[in-house]
């Protein structure tokens, strides 16, 4: 008996397993949701660090201060203020223009009082130079004006008078308080030594007109002078002036 031939199978080959790349699979972007009822809470930007803003008023508060401690009180106190107002509004605390406040309201309660006693010093000191020069130069134009009068009858009068003196402007016989010149009665005088010895002016009666040697209403001299407030080397108190013509 012959063998029969079986057909045979083929042998299976081995199969090269898939080239498998891996793939990269884009995440895509989702935004979470919240469960109803429940609240999500969102992610906030981190904030930048709060810049202080600039203060508009420390530069006046510092000048403020120095002021003050120079003694300018008031200067300083002025300072003070406007810069603390702008520090104010700009919402800062100024404590330079603070203390320079303080420390210029209390140099301006000593400053300011010898100030003010400064001022009206000076200012009464130059009303009493005003006099002075107002009282010289009327005792110069009066004495100009009695020895034209000498020229003219060769005797002094006994009373002071615009009619004696035509032309002369009234307010030359008046003394810088606006009273009339005081005229001593020179009946018993005799000298230009006893006419000086008369009492002088004083600051309640400026102008004095002294004649002496008078028979009834001519005199042989006079003594003429003026209290002076301010007197110095060159016009000393009381300012005199003297008849060119007395004995």
């Amino acid at each position: 008996m012959e063998p029969q031939n079986t057909p045979q199978q083929p042998t299976p080959q081995p199969t090269a397993e898939p080239n498998i790349e891996t793939q990269q699979v884009p995440l895509q972007q989702f935004t979470p949701t919240a469960a109803p009822g429940m609240q999500m809470n969102q992610p906030t930007a981190p904030q930048a660090p709060m810049q202080q803003s600039h203060d508009p008023g420390q530069g006046l508060g510092i000048a403020s201060l120095v002021t003050s401690l120079l003694g300018l009180g008031l200067i300083g106190l002025i300072l003070g203020i406007i810069g603390l107002n702008k520090s104010k509004k700009a919402g800062h605390t100024n404590v330079m223009a603070i203390v320079g406040i303080v420390l210029g309201a209390i140099s301006g309660l000593i400053i300011i009082p010898i100030l003010v006693g400064l001022t009206l010093n000076n200012f009464q000191g130059a009303q009493g130079k005003a006099r002075d020069t107002i009282a010289i130069t009327n005792v110069n134009i009066l004495h100009a004006k009695l020895e034209e009068h000498y020229n003219e009858v060769n005797s002094y009068p006994k009373n002071i008078s615009s009619n004696d003196f035509p032309g002369i402007e009234p307010e030359v016989l008046k003394d810088p308080t606006g009273s009339p010149i005081v005229v001593i009665d020179g009946t018993t005088i005799t000298t230009t030594s006893g006419a000086v010895a008369k009492a002088k002016p004083t600051k309640s009666s400026y102008f004095q007109y002294i004649p002496f040697g008078c028979k009834a209403d001519a005199c042989e001299g006079y003594v003429l002078r003026t209290y002076i407030e301010n007197p110095s080397a060159v016009y000393k108190n009381p300012y005199t002036k003297m008849g060119l013509q007395n004995p």
